[in-house]
């Protein structure tokens, strides 16, 4: 839930209502490696709760093991529900824009104080109604890179190089500072 506060111990339940449909990629309640965490809700949740953000980390063999992340998990529920395709009157959301844009996702977290936090996200980050702006973009291609063992200074560079490629004299340099670790940015 952005913008709030808790802590993960403070959580005693968190339920994700979803569209009808949505969860038949999502095959995995309880993921036991890193590639079925990829297709699971309740690992991805409870993972956003434990550690702040998903990153490529966050799906590796080790991160999946976490006691504290299976533990999250046990605490989360997640449900198809046709009402996440209607509006807030009551009609069924316009399908014009595509999938982004055809209903809702709702999260509802109680914590051990039992206060309930109840988010709507009608628009997924990164989808065509919510684009990622600069900063986003520049911290998922430096984690893409830095997991395939660039630096973060070298994936840094390149990006902001990216960001201005008309102007690269060189686009096989760039490309090779982020395939070879060893690699030198040029000019």
């Amino acid at each position: 839930l952005s913008g709030r506060s808790f802590a993960p111990h403070e959580v005693n339940w968190i339920e994700c209502r979803v569209l009808p449909g949505a969860l038949r990629p999502l095959k995995f309640d309880r993921p036991s490696n890193g590639h079925e965490a990829r297709f699971s809700m309740q690992y991805v949740l409870a993972a956003a709760v434990i550690d702040g953000k998903i990153g490529l980390e966050s799906f590796s063999e080790e991160a999946v093991q976490r006691a504290d992340i299976n533990a999250m998990i046990e605490k989360i529920l997640v449900v198809e529900d046709p009402d996440c395709r209607k509006e807030m009157d009551g009609r069924e959301f316009d399908n014009k824009l595509g999938m982004a844009t055809r209903g809702y996702v709702q999260v509802t977290l109680r914590t051990a104080d039992s206060r309930p936090q109840v988010e709507r996200v009608y628009a997924g980050v990164g989808s065509p109604a919510a684009p990622l702006g600069w900063e986003e973009l520049r911290s998922k291609f430096v984690d893409c890179v830095a997991a395939n063992g660039v630096g973060q200074d070298l994936a840094e560079a390149a990006y902001d190089r990216l960001k201005d490629l008309r102007n690269v004299p060189d686009v096989s340099a760039l490309l090779m500072s982020v395939h070879a670790p060893q690699a030198v940015l040029g000019p």
